[in-house]
C-alpha cells in the first residue's frame, strides 16, 4: 500500500550577541519614498516588547522600554492601517500578552503564536536596546534581527526595514543581525525584531519622551515595511501531492502567484527529502515528477519561489510517504542440512 500524507503549512533587557551585517547588508540606502500601495489586503502583526512586570532597557531618567515599544506600535498601527493593512497587535496596554500569571515563556509563545493563526504577512517585534558596557551613555545605533534560518522573506523585510530605520533616524552605528529569539522562531511569516536605537543613550531617550520622537521612529518603520512589500510578494498558494498512476513516482504540484511581478524561474526552490530537485514552471503552475521510484518512507517536500523584484516567498510544506510491501519474498533454510545428532 502507498500512501500520501500531505502536511500544508504556510512556513519556514534587550542584549545579545552579534554577528552583524552594515548598512542594510548591501550597503544601499534608499532614495525617495517608497510605494506603499503594496500595504493594501496585508496582514501586518505588531509586537509591542515586554509590558506588565517585563519593563524591558530603563534609561538613565526611568523611561521605560515597554511602555516606548507600545507608543511605537500604537502610532504605526494607525499608519499602516492608513495605508489599507490590517493590523494586530499582541497588546495594547501595559499588560503581559499572557495575563499576569502567565510566564515568560508563556508570554512569548503568545506572541508569535497570534501570527501563525491571523495568517500574518509580517511579524515585527518593536524594542529598544541597553547596554551595560561602561560607556552605555555614548553608545547609539539601529539593529534589525532577522529569522536566522529565514534568508528569504525574514531577511529581506529585515533588510527594507533595516534601511529606512538608518535613514530615518540617522544614528552613529547601525547593523542588521540574524536573531535567534523566540519570538521568531515560532512565526510561520516573515519575522523582524527591531531594536531602533539604545534607550541606555540619554539623546535617544530624551527624544523618545516626545510624541516627535515616536512618531519619527514610526515613520521610519512605516516606509520601511512599504519598501518591503512595495516589490509585490510571490506566494505558494497550493501545494499537493498527486497520484500519477506509479506509487513510486506521485507528482508534486503547486499553484503559485508572483504577487504582481514575474516569477524567476531560475529560482524556484524545491527540495525533495533536502536535496534541490528541478521542477518545471508551466504559466502559474509548477510540476515535478521523480525520474526513478522513491524509496520506502517519508520524503519531506518543501517549495518556495522567488519574483524578478527579488522577494521570495514564504515556504510551503508536504510530506510524501511511500509506503509499500516487498515486490518478492524468498524463504530459506537457516541451515543446509541438519545438525548431527540430530534435532
Amino acid at each position: 500500500m502507498v500512501r500520501y500524507i500531505l502536511i500544508l503549512a504556510v512556513l519556514t533587557g534587550c542584549q545579545a550577541a552579534r554577528s552583524a551585517h552594515q548598512a542594510g547588508d548591501d550597503g544601499q540606502k534608499p532614495h525617495g519614498l517608497p510605494d506603499c500601495r503594496g500595504l493594501s489586503g496585508r496582514v501586518i502583526v505588531l509586537d509591542p516588547g515586554h509590558g506588565g512586570k517585563e519593563v524591558g532597557a530603563v534609561g538613565p531618567e526611568g523611561t521605560e522600554e515597554k511602555a516606548v515599544n507600545l507608543a511605537v506600535a500604537l502610532d504605526l498601527a494607525g499608519r499602516l492601517r492608513a495605508g489599507g493593512a490590517t493590523v494586530h497587535l499582541t497588546r495594547v496596554s501595559d499588560e503581559e500578552v499572557g495575563g499576569p500569571k502567565a510566564s515568560l515563556r508563556q508570554d512569548l509563545a503568545l506572541r508569535g503564536e497570534l501570527a501563525n493563526r491571523v495568517g500574518a504577512d509580517l511579524f515585527l517585534s518593536i524594542h529598544h536596546n541597553a547596554t551595560p558596557h561602561e560607556k552605555a551613555t555614548e553608545y547609539s545605533a539601529s539593529e534589525t534581527y532577522y529569522r536566522m534560518d529565514d534568508l528569504g522573506p525574514s531577511l529581506e523585510a529585515g533588510r527594507s526595514i533595516h534601511r529606512w530605520l538608518v535613514r530615518g533616524l540617522d544614528l552613529p552605528g547601525e547593523a542588521l543581525i540574524p536573531g535567534n529569539y523566540s519570538v521568531l522562531r515560532r512565526t510561520a511569516a516573515a519575522a523582524v525584531l527591531g531594536e531602533a536605537a539604545y534607550l541606555t543613550n540619554p539623546g535617544t531617550e530624551k527624544k523618545l519622551r516626545s510624541p516627535e520622537g515616536i512618531a519619527q521612529e514610526a515613520q521610519a518603520y512605516y516606509y520601511g515595511i512599504c519598501d518591503y512589500f512595495a516589490p509585490g510578494i510571490p506566494r505558494v498558494e497550493a501545494l499537493a501531492i498527486l497520484d500519477s498512476g506509479d506509487p513510486f513516482r506521485p507528482q508534486v504540484a503547486a499553484r503559485v502567484s508572483g504577487g504582481g511581478a514575474p516569477l524567476d524561474p531560475q529560482a524556484i526552490d524545491l527540495q525533495i527529502g533536502g536535496i534541490g530537485e528541478t521542477p518545471v514552471l508551466q504559466g502559474d503552475r509548477i510540476v515535478w515528477q521523480p525520474v526513478g521510484p522513491l524509496a520506502n518512507g517519508e520524503h519531506a517536500v518543501r517549495l518556495a519561489v522567488r519574483n524578478v523584484a527579488g522577494r521570495t516567498s514564504v515556504a510551503a510544506t508536504a510530506s510524501i510517504r511511500i509506503d509499500a510491501p516487498a515486490a518478492a519474498l524468498t524463504l530459506a533454510p537457516a541451515l543446509s542440512r541438519p545438525p548431527s545428532g540430530g534435532p
